[in-house]
């Protein structure tokens, strides 16, 4: 048995869920902010291109 199963084993049930469920809501907000920041990255580099064909329209 290793050092983390000899610690876990000493743990209460009740306490072992309720670090699991906080592991899983730090999991979600991780994920629902790489999900916002990689939106918001796509929308800037449509408004970038979006920018750039307006700009080669106005000089044409």
């Amino acid at each position: 048995m290793g050092f983390l199963d000899k610690r876990r084993s000493k743990l209460p049930p009740a306490t072992i869920r309720a670090m699991q469920e906080e592991t899983r809501r730090q999991i979600a907000v991780a994920v629902s902010i790489a999900k916002y920041q990689a939106r918001a990255e796509a929308q800037a580099e449509v408004l970038e291109a979006l920018a750039k064909v307006r700009a080669k329209a106005v000089n044409a």
